[in-house]
């Protein structure tokens, strides 16, 4: 026996209404249309029109997380996204330091006022800039150094000994460290520059010999200089600086002790490095040797010194 489904009309709510029957019309049972349609529930009834749409529903839902991906690799708006902004940055920074660039640049340097005024600190070019100016203090540099360069400090031809010496007499004897070593009745030593009158010069080494070997007890001695001719101080008594010769005063050499040599003896130094000019009318430098020992000097004996000075 087959089964068959015959539509006989609606409900009152327009629902269709079937009736399934035999192959004789014998009613078997009645369908409602809320059957084929299906329950309004979270999952209905498989295959049914909200069965199927429930279906439909969720493969809507996977398309669109997979549109969503595609979407997300896709650059929505280009000027925005992090990368494009980054290189907005940079343009910009660039935008920046030529504008500070341009800030900077004088436009008119001839009347621009900071232009001006370094006109006037560099000077003008000519014979005699103004005082204090930047020429005029290269000029004076300039002169000087010409002046330098006719005075070489190394070799014969520049360097000169200037020479005096002291010859020791019958009240030669035993002395204190800073005693005068001089003559009986004291005498000052005169050095003859052989530079101009008002000149400067520099002592750059000293050589002192003795006629015999170094006296008994020496350990040095020091040289006072002046540029011109001091108080006489006798031999053997104390060398005092008063402050009415300070004004000529140059400063002080020191000499090494002596070394023996056959029947004699010196003592070379160097690197004194003492600059002078000399008095307005004199060309000589004047000098007081006080010993750093307690020398026993010798009757009749000799003493010499050499101060090798260059003209300045």
């Amino acid at each position: 026996m087959s089964h068959g489904v015959r539509f006989v009309g609606k409900d009152p709510d327009g629902i269709a209404k079937a009736i399934s029957v035999n192959d004789d019309g014998v009613l078997l049972a009645e369908l409602s249309g809320s059957l084929l349609v299906g329950e309004v529930a979270e999952n209905p009834t498989a295959n049914t029109i909200l069965g199927r749409m429930k279906s439909l529903e969720s493969k809507i839902d996977t398309l669109d997380v997979v549109i969503d991906s595609i979407l997300a690799k896709i650059i929505a708006a280009p000027s925005t996204e992090a990368k494009q902004d980054t290189i907005i940055g940079y343009v910009d920074g660039v935008e920046a330091v030529l504008a500070n660039i341009l800030a900077k640049i004088i436009a008119s340097p001839a009347t621009e006022a900071k232009q001006t005024a370094l006109n006037a600190l560099i000077g003008e070019v000519q014979t005699a800039p103004t005082a204090n100016t930047l020429l005029a203090r290269l000029k004076s540099l300039e002169d000087k150094l010409a002046e330098t360069l006719t005075v070489q400090l190394s070799g014969s031809n520049t360097r000169k000994w200037a020479t005096d010496t002291i010859t020791f007499g019958a009240g030669a004897g035993a002395h204190n460290a800073g005693d005068v070593l001089s003559t009986d009745t004291g005498e000052i030593l005169e050095f003859d520059t052989g530079l101009a009158a008002g000149a400067s010069g520099i002592i750059l080494s000293s050589l002192v010999t003795l006629d015999q070997a170094p006296f008994s007890g020496g350990a040095g001695y020091t040289l006072h200089l002046f540029t011109a001719a001091p108080t006489v101080i006798a031999d053997d008594a104390a060398f005092v600086l008063v402050a009415a010769e300070l004004s000529t005063y140059i400063g002080k050499i020191d000499i090494s002790t002596m070394v023996t040599g056959t029947n004699a003896s010196y003592a070379l130094d160097i690197g004194h490095n003492l600059d002078f000019s000399l008095a307005a009318a004199d060309t000589k430098l004047y000098g007081q040797l006080v010993c750093k020992g307690t020398d026993t000097t010798v009757n009749t004996k000799v003493l010499t010194i050499n101060l090798g000075i260059a003209a300045l």
